[in-house]
């Protein structure tokens, strides 16, 4: 197998095989899933649902890796495993987070930036498997400023400034053929920049599902992933919607901008039929509340 640039292959007991940044030991990265587990603070847990388990986990690396400071935070994300993977890891499969590591990388050769994987399963010997990542510090997830949580955006230019900012960085996405099949709003997390949002920084998370296409995405998959990223709150359908696309379109014509204003409005309301069909609930605010973090 060929590896990923600067990785390396290590034996972690009680979890199978892993690929990890080169520099990084076995015993650090065991340690790393042991407080990862044994984490109960809540401001710590990012997401627990379904098996998964998300923390940020703090933890000494200056004796592993003299690039980072003393005290460096790190995600752990820990996966359960569904029984035929598992078959499929004793036949001598990898897991999917290596591709993540793969991802990555070419997303960083692209000028995308992403939250750097550290570590991950190659053969997981349990249930679950890992992917321990580097936190990125003072980012908050596009989902909390634009309608979850204390954070919430208010200023209508700041909320323009924002809205605009990714339109711009979700066009410049696309056209490198970045396909993110699984686009929303809490896999981008965005630094507010000096100037504000309008210099913000953004990072796409959770690539495991990105696909890469030579050329730029095609007009369906740049329309989904509009449709994934604004369905939000009734309060956001009107104007706020506009100014993504508008941002996202640049210096489209009238005409070609009313038809992709269309389309997104049209693939925003058969995603909140099926949400009605599958949950009773209409709106990702509502459907929210009775969804486990």
């Amino acid at each position: 197998m060929k590896l990923p640039p600067a990785t390396q292959v290590l034996h972690v007991p009680g979890e199978g095989t892993m690929l990890a940044r080169e520099g990084l030991r076995s015993e650090l990265i065991a340690r790393l899933i042991q407080t990862h587990r044994e984490t109960r603070d809540p401001e710590r847990i990012l997401k627990r649902n379904r098996g998964t388990l998300v923390t940020r986990v703090r933890v000494d690396l200056a004796a592993h890796d003299r690039e980072h400071a003393a005290w460096t935070e790190v995600v752990v994300k820990e996966v359960p495993i569904p029984w035929r993977r598992r078959f499929h890891y004793r036949l001598g499969g990898r897991s999917p987070f290596v591709r993540e590591l793969e991802v990555c990388h070419r997303l960083a050769s692209m000028g995308l930036e992403t939250a750097r994987p550290l570590a991950c399963s190659l053969r997981p010997a349990g249930r679950t498997e890992i992917l321990i990542a580097e936190h990125l510090a003072g980012c908050v997830p596009l989902r909390d400023l634009l309608w979850l949580g204390d954070g919430v955006i208010r200023e209508p230019q700041e909320l323009r400034a924002l809205l605009a900012r990714v339109g711009g960085w979700l066009r410049k996405v696309h056209d490198a053929g970045v396909w993110q099949r699984d686009m929303k709003p809490s896999n981008i997390l965005v630094r507010r920049g000096r100037a504000g949002f309008d210099s913000a920084a953004l990072f796409l998370i959770d690539v495991t599902a990105v696909r890469l296409y030579p050329g730029g995405l095609d007009r369906g998959r740049r329309v989904r992933n509009l449709t994934q990223l604004l369905d939000l709150t009734p309060d956001l359908d009107g104007e706020p919607r506009q100014i993504l696309v508008e941002a996202y379109l640049g210096a489209a014509a009238p005409p070609e901008l009313e038809r992709w204003t269309r389309e997104v409005a049209a693939g925003i309301e058969a995603r909140r039929d099926a949400r009605q069909r599958r949950s009773g609930y209409r709106l990702v605010d509502e459907e929210h509340r009775y969804v486990p973090k």
